[in-house]
């Protein structure tokens, strides 16, 4: 979300209130009719790790049901495949016939590494003692560390054998500590992996489910029209037809009385645009804000319907995916 200029330095009793909105984004990859995914042969170090991680973050998304491994055996035994098979395309084929609905993920952990380094330099310190502050040199000592880890996966329709897509994908993670004149804290590198493999299997379920988004609106309130501030507060428990009932009022009162500046009723206008953005009323979002620029000439306020265009195409595209 675009922060709007500090336009509020000129009115008084105006003030900038963020509200954390969830929003949900389409996936890289629509992959509608097809709600069984198998997780195949992922091979490098810690591959048992990644693969647990792969299926806990489709079970999360809500939007597969993961196919047990020992059913996917028993499948493949009756057809006298073996694990090794699922790279060639007629095996996957053959698969396919029997599991309609499902998607592969065969994948490669190319990179799985830490690195950490120390440095340390000399410097002014200060302590009290008997309420009085002493200088003296000490040292300052400072641990390092990243960790990286990169996969490559292929994403397989069963059923035709196509490779829907190719992901390679990458996580870093970092950590610090420092201590005075002894050596710092141990980082916990096991951490730090276990996030980045974490990052990669979420990313890689992103390409193929719909996802959850948490993102800022940057509500407007200002002491001339008191109803906006009960509108943000709407806003902030999720009450989006609440929060639109009060947006509306400010709106009106914005219009009917002349005693309010441009640049107020701008506000209201831009409180009902992010409403109806967040309620998905792209075009009411667009004609919204159109008229807080009008209001207030000020062209930074356009820049929010890049935003709305955004989520309207995004909305479109998870109709398509549910």
């Amino acid at each position: 979300i675009l922060v709007l200029p500090l336009i509020c330095l000129f009115l008084s009793g105006c003030s900038t209130v963020g509200v954390k909105v969830p929003v949900m984004r389409p996936a890289e990859i629509n992959l509608k009719g097809k709600n069984e995914l198998v997780v195949g042969q992922i091979s490098g170090r810690k591959a048992e790790k990644m693969t647990a991680y792969i299926k806990q973050k489709a079970l999360d998304s809500g939007y597969f049901k993961v196919i047990d491994r020992n059913h996917l055996d028993r499948v493949m035994a009756e057809l006298k495949l073996s694990t090794s098979d699922l790279v060639d395309n007629n095996s996957r084929k053959k698969l396919g016939k029997l599991m309609t609905g499902s998607v592969l993920i065969l994948g490669n952990i190319l990179d799985y590494n830490y690195k950490e380094n120390m440095s340390r330099e000399t410097r002014d310190c200060t302590k009290t003692v008997n309420n009085k502050e002493y200088k003296y040199k000490c040292t300052q000592y400072y641990r390092k560390g990243s960790a990286v880890v990169r996969a490559s996966f292929d994403i397989v329709d069963i059923e035709t054998g196509e490779t829907l897509r190719s992901k390679a994908l990458e996580s870093r993670q970092y950590g610090a500590s420092r201590a005075i004149n002894e050596r710092p804290a141990r980082i916990d590198s096991n951490l730090l992996l276990d996030t980045c493999m974490k990052k990669v299997a979420s990313n890689l379920i992103r390409a193929i489910a719909p996802w959850k988004d948490v993102v800022t609106a940057n509500f407007k309130k200002d002491g001339d029209l008191p109803m906006m501030e009960a509108g943000i507060s709407y806003a902030q428990a999720g009450l989006w037809n609440d929060a639109l009932v009060q947006f509306k009022s400010a709106v009106e009162m914005a219009d009917t009385h002349p005693d309010i500046s441009p640049k107020v009723a701008a506000l209201a206008y831009w409180n009902l645009g992010l409403a109806y953005e967040y309620t998905a009323q792209f075009e009411d979002a667009e004609t919204s804000i159109k008229k807080a620029f009008a209001l207030s000439s000020d062209a930074d306020y356009l820049r929010e319907l890049k935003n709305i265009e955004k989520l309207k195409s995004e909305n479109l595209r998870l109709k398509e995916q549910l």
